[in-house]
């Protein structure tokens, strides 16, 4: 049974985001991000209570910062005032400005009455950095007509103050809240504006730019991105002493994969032996890498002397953060002090399930050495421009296995999802179907230095050919679409 202001997520987007329930009408539930300026609502059979929130979410520190080059003169940051259509936030958000020594006036209002407000606050205060957020949110179907639930009041409040001041350097204006239409809060006269591609953003985000530009020379670029992930990046990198006790990113609160998971960290238990590396984000959520020496690497490659990287997540409200950026930077750092020659990774030619994001590591300076006709990519990021390029194995170029009959599977406890799903639901789904089923669980470095898959967590083939990585082609309700696609 859930109550008012229990804290809760959303079965159906992975229990990515912590919401407040703020009402409930039948089953119709309406919700309140934790620490994102996010509103939502369920039904009931899509939530799941949460025992305990992090309270740690509202406590960056952005000291190192606000010095500036100020030797000769005297000078005070700017004046901000605030106005947030959440009183919650409100209050967080003034004990931020406050801490960090900003002079700042800070109102609530309901997003409507923001446009009606503002130009007498303008005119009271006289401030040099105006802040209109609350919460907002993007409807994929209209309702009441509206596409966004609260674009249209910032924007009408931007429009209000830009008739106040219409200097972008004399007044800076920060407005919008999670999925606001960022290019209308743009051109209404916005400075800085949310949420670029749609993006959550945590509560604190419209009081850490004001901050950052309060304290910030006019004439000087401003990295909000590197500055905001370096004030809140507190990473956790697991090890035999404190696995027991930590999380590991996936399937912790998936009660039917309790074994798989415990299965995957007796994994990490003997990886850690041979230099592996499992590094998170220090919350409960889906932000974290996994790499290690490539010569003990769990995928039949040959790339002497590089980091091989495994598993690498940036999921939910974390993405768009620079979370991954700082990730692979740890990556990179690791790699330069043990003299490696680079970096090495298995992708997608195109997005494939289960694996990294092809596109976004070829942003990062990746570059593809070795592609398969079945769609697979070698990656590799150098460090040593002379160093020779990774390879696959022969084993894993044809795209076949030998088996040709039915369906057969390559796996490993390299995922907490892989041995429940090849277990239950693939043996159920071939069962039906009246197809032999052949298993073949990869649980040695020579197994797995012989795979016909580069893909060692899950590959399914079917009459001998490669089919997918997607472990939820196990699913009888999702086998006959992964077959029909190949």
């Amino acid at each position: 049974m859930f109550r008012v202001g229990d804290y809760v997520t959303r079965k159906s987007y992975n229990n990515d985001i912590v919401f407040k329930i703020i009402a409930i009408e039948d089953d119709n539930y309406f919700l309140k991000g934790y620490s994102v300026r996010l509103y939502a609502d369920s039904v009931k059979d899509d939530l799941v209570l949460v025992d305990t929130v992090n309270k740690n979410d509202f406590d960056p520190d952005i000291l190192e910062y606000r010095s500036l080059d100020r030797n000769e003169y005297f000078y005070l940051p700017g004046v901000v005032l605030h106005i947030d259509g959440d009183k919650d936030y409100l209050d967080k958000c003034m004990e931020f400005y406050k801490k960090n020594k900003i002079k700042a006036y800070g109102f609530y209002f309901d997003e409507e009455d923001f446009s009606t407000n503002v130009k007498e606050l303008l005119n009271k205060y006289n401030p040099d950095i105006l802040v209109l957020t609350g919460h907002d949110a993007y409807y994929r179907k209209k309702r009441n007509n509206k596409q966004y639930k609260n674009t249209s009041n910032f924007v009408s409040a931007v429009k209000e103050a830009r008739e106040y001041e219409k200097s972008h350097e004399k007044l800076i204006i920060i407005s919008g809240a999670c999925q606001s239409n960022y290019e209308e809060l743009i051109m209404a006269g916005s400075n800085f504006a949310s949420s670029p591609k749609k993006v959550n953003i945590h509560a604190l985000d419209p009081a850490i730019v004001a901050t950052m530009v309060a304290f910030s020379d006019k004439n000087n670029n401003i990295d909000l991105i590197k500055k905001q992930v370096t004030m809140n990046i507190d990473f956790i990198t697991l090890t035999k002493d404190n696995i027991e006790k930590e999380h590991i990113c996936c399937a912790f609160s998936d009660k039917k994969c309790q074994e798989s998971y415990n299965l995957k960290k007796e994994w990490l238990k003997r990886q850690f032996e041979n230099g592996y590396v499992f590094r998170r984000l220090n919350e409960r959520a889906k932000v974290f890498i996994e790499y290690g020496p490539a010569e003990n690497g769990w995928v039949p490659v040959k790339a002497d002397n590089y980091l091989l990287i495994n598993c690498f997540w940036v999921a939910g409200q974390y993405k768009g953060k620079g979370y991954a950026k700082a990730l692979l930077q740890t990556a990179i750092d690791d790699a330069l002090q043990q003299g490696k020659d680079g970096l090495v990774t298995v992708v997608g030619t195109k997005k494939f399930h289960f694996m990294s994001d092809t596109k976004w590591l070829l942003r990062q300076g990746f570059v593809a050495c070795e592609q398969l006709p079945t769609g697979f990519s070698l990656l590799v990021k150098k460090l040593n421009v002379d160093a020779p390029n990774p390879t696959f194995n022969e084993s894993a170029r044809t795209g076949e296995c030998p088996d040709k009959k039915g369906i057969t599977v390559y796996f490993s406890n390299r995922c907490p999802f892989a041995e429940f799903h090849v277990m239950s639901s693939l043996k159920e789904t071939a069962a039906k179907r009246n197809l032999p089923l052949t298993i073949i669980k990869l649980e040695t470095m020579e197994q797995v230095q012989a795979a016909p898959t580069p893909a060692t967590i899950f590959s399914l083939f079917y009459e001998g050919k490669f089919v997918t990585t997607d472990i939820s082609a196990c699913m009888d309700s999702r086998f006959d679409k992964a077959i029909a696609g190949k």
